[in-house]
């Protein structure tokens, strides 16, 4: 797969362009894949923060092409009386232009050129000039509406003492400096513990004994019960710094290959970027709450002072695991909006940049890995966090469920069916057993 990298992430370009879809006809497809190319060239400081990014603008794509075609559908913020006539394929290009040219002041030659062709393909007409003002008042009022929405104050956290507590991991001791991100206002949800998850198992219970002796034989880095492939896997997935914008991607290789309307690309998309950076807002209000401790550090204090994990743990308590959560929702979001679980896409990301490079693991390069179902890559993400020795299968387990309870709530907030899967996964009803199974099925090349 050839294109740009995000980090190690390589867009598909070419997959769009062969799906023979004009990308620059569907706004909702340009835009987004005008703002994957902007994250590489001006990386937002963490995954939240560009889920933060995909979900503006795509809030005010989507508001203003709502409002654009009479409201027919239900919106994120509603930015008052309309003017009669305004062209839908207008708006969605100025509420993105608006959008992207402040966040990305550095690149506003770049996003201007894109705009201007995105202009000359429109009539030169009164209904134009209504939509690029309805557009341009969209993107104002969505980014006002997240001005002081939490994302940019400084993270505090200080770390608990004894069993269980979470303390900062080797090798580089770095503090949990996201911790601001468990207080964020979100896009669909309450409050960010709306679905507070349970919580850890008890230190003394058996749930507990067997996930350490699970994680002390399948985690290590010399393990001799992880395979090969789960290896790869693990250190394909952790490589994946930009987990919204792989999820972005994956919507815009599937998307290119329907003949969706503009409000349903621009509904899927919204969505999709706003319900995942909800699930990464519950998820550490999680890790914040129960503030429990990553593998390494219970391992190497109660058990085997010696034990190196395949990756290592990232500067955050491990209960729940964003890398369950934030895939699940996504896998869900899309389900739904696409009709189906089954969808064809390919991703490929340098592990060289993972974690085990860090501890000295062996790693393989770039590794392109083939999905059927939105499905399979959301089971494989989240089951890598525990071959790689970081996660806690209890994490990854309530972390699947809190994600699904996520995307339940955003699609029914939107009116939007829920895909049969989410009622058993929601649930609870389908165990880790059953999830270490799906998992499986991925192929390698």
């Amino acid at each position: 797969m050839g294109g740009r990298r995000i980090g190690s992430l390589t867009l598909s370009i070419a997959l769009i362009a062969g799906a023979g879809v004009d990308v620059r006809a569907d706004q909702i497809l340009f835009w987004n894949q005008e703002i994957q190319t902007l994250e590489a060239l001006t990386p937002a400081p963490t995954p939240m923060a560009s889920g933060r990014d995909l979900s503006i603008m795509n809030v005010a794509i989507y508001d203003a092409v709502n409002a654009a075609l009479g409201s027919p559908a239900k919106s994120f913020y509603p930015a008052g009386p309309v003017t009669p006539g305004s062209s839908a394929a207008a708006a969605a290009d100025a509420a993105a232009y608006n959008f992207l040219v402040q966040r990305f002041a550095g690149q506003s030659a770049q996003i201007t050129a894109a705009y201007n062709s995105q202009l000359a393909l429109l009539p030169n007409n009164q209904a134009t000039a209504n939509g690029l003002a309805l557009g341009q008042n969209q993107a104002a009022f969505a980014a006002g509406a997240r001005a002081n929405d939490g994302s940019s104050s400084p993270g505090h956290f200080t770390p608990g003492v004894g069993p269980g507590q979470w303390q900062p991991t080797p090798p580089l001791y770095l503090p949990y400096f996201t911790a601001n991100w468990a207080s964020v206002t979100p896009f669909t949800m309450t409050s960010p513990s709306e679905f507070l998850p349970p919580g850890p198992p008890a230190l003394n219970s058996p749930a507990y004994a067997a996930a350490v002796a699970e994680l002390h034989s399948i985690g290590a880095a010399n393990s001799t019960t992880r395979t090969l492939d789960q290896t790869k896997a693990a250190e394909f997935w952790d490589a994946d710094n930009g987990v919204p914008l792989t999820w972005n991607n994956i919507a815009l290789q599937v998307a290119a290959t329907r003949n969706n309307s503009l409000l349903h690309n621009a509904l899927t998309f919204a969505l999709l970027s706003t319900a995942q950076t909800d699930s990464f807002i519950a998820t550490f209000n999680s890790k914040s709450f129960y503030a429990f401790w990553r593998p390494v550090t219970a391992i190497n204090g109660t058990i085997d002072p010696n034990w190196v994990p395949l990756l290592a743990a990232p500067p955050f308590p491990s209960y729940t695991a964003n890398h369950a959560a934030v895939p699940e929702t996504g896998a869900m979001i899309l389900d739904a909006m696409f009709g189906t679980d089954n969808a064809d896409f390919s991703l490929t990301f340098d592990t060289d940049n993972s974690s085990a490079a860090l501890l000295g693991n062996p790693t393989f390069g770039d590794i392109t890995r083939d999905y059927t179902s939105f499905q399979e890559a959301a089971m494989e993400t989240g089951m890598s966090r525990m071959w790689g020795g970081i996660h806690w299968p209890f994490d990854i387990q309530d972390g699947f469920t809190l994600g699904d309870k996520v995307a339940s709530n955003a699609l029914n907030e939107f009116h939007v069916p829920e895909p049969a899967s989410i009622l058993l996964l929601g649930s609870g009803l389908i165990g880790l057993a059953a999830l270490r199974r799906r998992a499986r099925n991925c192929r390698l090349r």
